[in-house]
């Protein structure tokens, strides 16, 4: 019995010195660092920036037809992704003027007389005499503007400009050499031998020195 125990024991002290022996050998590696018995996976997941785009109000449009705004990322994730468009077309605004033209009829005839039975400049082939009654009121311009019909036009679509007949200023006493106080209006007609087949014009009236002091678009019928 003595000796059986004394093995037990033996065989014990061996298994723990065994166990003791492994266990350090497991805590080396080949290069002499301390290890970790089990390692553990470690994962890096990068967080998604994603973009928070906040824009500014339209500009107003302009001459060209265009208008802008300035749209900002306040993530400052440095990536133009999704970022709302910047510009547009939109319709641009009607340009002012001091004269506000308004064409009150339109009619056409072969051959017209003015004041007193005199015949007006007779329309040549392939044309007509388009007769614009209209108005001009002084909106801003000097209180003392003065009319002056021979910078009265008008404009088809294809952008050629007729005169109007020279004795058509007798059709109304108002437009010859007339002044137009500020806020005021005067009435009448002029004569415009125009290409037949147009039908799309615009009524000008021009300053002396040549820009546009009235503008007003219309159709013959």
């Amino acid at each position: 019995m003595g000796i059986l125990k004394k093995v037990g024991i033996g065989i014990a002290v061996v298994f723990v010195a065994i166990v003791i022996l492994g266990t350090i050998g497991a805590m080396f590696t080949p290069t002499g660092r301390v290890t970790e018995v089990t390692e553990k996976e470690t994962t890096t997941t990068q967080k998604e920036c994603i973009p928070n785009w906040q824009c500014g109000s339209w500009s107003e449009c302009s001459s060209a037809g265009i208008q802008t705004r300035t749209c900002s990322d306040l993530n400052n994730c440095g990536t133009v992704s999704r970022k709302p468009v910047e510009s547009q077309s939109c319709t641009p605004p009607k340009p002012k003027y001091p004269l506000e033209l308004t064409v009150n009829s339109v009619r056409t005839a072969r051959v017209i007389t003015g004041m007193g039975g005199a015949f007006i400049d007779a329309p040549k082939e392939g044309e007509i005499a388009l007769i614009v009654d209209f108005s001009i009121k002084n909106v801003e311009v000097d209180p003392h503007y003065e009319f002056n019909p021979n910078f009265m036009k008008v404009i088809d679509s294809k952008g050629y400009s007729y005169g109007y007949s020279w004795d058509s200023a007798s059709l109304s006493k108002y437009f010859d050499m007339s002044t137009i106080p500020k806020g005021q209006v005067r009435s009448g007609e002029l004569a415009f031998n125009v290409a037949e087949t147009e039908t799309k014009f615009a009524l000008v009236a021009e300053s002396f020195l040549g820009g546009y002091q009235g503008y007003v678009e219309f159709i013959k019928s």
